[in-house]
């Protein structure tokens, strides 16, 4: 290959990465991230916790650190979560 084709195959290759880069940056701008992701995965974790601490008792708990987000529940918490964190709440309403 001469060197004018191998400057021509360089710059064909970062003319594509630019445009991939580019279209990437536009599908993260356009869905807000990677949120949606991290969400999913923070209700099943929460809700994974909750489950496992009330199997099998009709006490209360203290509600998880990972149904929480700075002191907030994560939006996608179930509602019997309470709003503060470091409540607790009953049971009974995750195993009714």
């Amino acid at each position: 290959m001469t060197r004018k084709g191998m400057s021509q195959t360089l710059a064909l290759i970062v003319a594509a990465s630019v445009l991939m880069m580019t279209a990437l940056t536009v599908i993260f701008m356009v869905q807000g991230g990677l949120g949606d992701v991290n969400s999913g995965t923070s209700r099943s974790s929460c809700v994974a916790t909750v489950e496992a601490k009330c199997a099998g008792t009709t006490g209360t708990i203290k509600a998880p650190t990972t149904c929480y987000s700075n002191g907030n529940p994560i939006p996608s918490a179930p509602q019997y979560i309470p709003p503060t964190q470091g409540s607790e709440f009953s049971c009974d309403k995750v195993n009714s």
